[in-house]
């Protein structure tokens, strides 16, 4: 008589148990790859948005500077500049800025006046950024009488 040796079922899949154990080990691992790269991608993409939001607003000081210089200077031949600390109040996110502010006259031309406004924002931050808008204006000569 033949003797049949029947083997269980968990006895012949014993050494593929440890195959799928490493599959799943390596599925895991390209998962949490792909989760790493996802949430360094959305860390820089927000610190790049804050970057161009605070440009965006340096820029903007900038150019309030230049129209601020043109309208004291109409107001005052004399005017030859200031710093411009805008407070807290009048910018988003609780911050403040300065805008150093200088007018002088063409040394070439003397019919013009140079105006240069220079924003820094967030003042005294060391990631500040600093725009500076230049400008030339015609100046009315004074009449003799």
């Amino acid at each position: 008589m033949k003797r049949t040796v029947r083997r269980s079922a968990s006895l012949r899949q014993s050494p593929r148990r440890g195959s799928t154990l490493i599959f799943a080990f390596v599925a895991l691992l390209i998962v949490s790859m792909l989760g790493a790269s996802l949430i360094r991608t959305v860390t820089l993409s927000r610190q790049q948005l804050q970057r161009e939001t605070l440009r965006t607003q340096a820029v903007l000081l900038a150019d309030s500077g230049a129209a601020r210089a043109i309208a004291r200077r109409k107001a005052s031949p004399d005017y030859t500049g200031e710093t411009w600390s805008v407070p807290t109040e009048q910018l988003t996110a609780g911050r403040t800025a300065s805008v150093l502010i200088t007018v002088a006259p063409d040394a070439d031309h003397p019919e013009q006046t140079l105006i240069a406004a220079t924003s820094e924002y967030p003042q005294g931050s060391p990631t500040a950024i600093r725009i500076t808008k230049r400008m030339t204006i015609t100046t009315q000569p004074t009449s003799a009488k």
